[in-house]
């Protein structure tokens, strides 16, 4: 009787041991199957892009970072605003480097906007205030046909800031030059008055240049 009290506790306890150790490979075993869920292939964007797949479809993957610097409809994407469907594109090259903002003395007597989106109308007006035959930044932009478009513009402030930002200093893709000169000097269209200003690249400080850079941009919706 004592023999058999004494294997049945064996077995007990044999029992005890061994679901835990059951129920721990089964965990294991889960987690093995969860980890090999996580890892995501990787997608080459640029690729995507040049093989025509939809921007807006892309975005729901992936964020709008992740496309910062690649080419897309005729240059660099440096911003992407999502609640209005447009990316912001640099022209892929300078169009003028160590320009004047004008040949000729103006003055608006007020400040044009320095939002994002706003480039585009503060270049038609100052083609409107300064004329469409004197040599000026805003028509120089404005008259670019490259890569296949012909609808560029003067970036304001603050479009040309998010060029430097997520261009120039995320890989410098756009090759824009550096240098303490005029030669890391741009150019935009939040015009004060009588003063054209410039970005510097380098130091990320404004001024107001005789001579500087023209970068122009594009919006392409999507």
């Amino acid at each position: 009787m004592m023999k058999s009290i004494e294997k049945s506790k064996w077995n007990q306890l044999g029992r005890s041991l061994l679901f835990p150790m059951i129920a721990l490979t089964l965990m294991c075993n889960t987690c093995e199957v969860d980890d090999d869920d996580d890892v995501e292939p990787t997608v080459d964007l640029q690729g995507a892009l040049d093989d025509g797949e939809a921007l807006s479809e892309l975005l729901e993957s992936y964020s709008e970072k992740d496309f910062y610097g690649l080419t897309y409809e005729g240059g660099y994407i440096f911003y992407i605003d999502k609640d209005n469907e447009v990316a912001y594109i640099a022209a892929k090259q300078d169009f003028g480097s160590s320009v004047e903002f004008s040949d000729e003395y103006f003055d608006l007597g007020r400040m044009l906007s320095s939002n994002i989106g706003k480039g585009k109308s503060n270049t038609e007006t100052l083609i409107s205030e300064l004329g469409n035959t004197s040599s000026h930044v805003a028509r120089t932009c404005y008259s670019i046909s490259t890569e296949g478009y012909s609808d560029w513009f003067l970036p304001s402030k603050s479009e040309l800031y998010r060029m430097r930002d997520n261009i120039y200093k995320n890989g410098n893709a756009g090759n824009f030059p550096g240098g303490s000169t005029n030669a890391g000097y741009y150019w935009h269209s939040t015009v004060s008055g009588s003063r054209g200003y410039a970005v510097q690249f380098v130091n990320n400080s404004e001024t107001t240049p005789s001579k500087a850079n023209l970068r122009p941009v594009r919006q392409a919706f999507y």
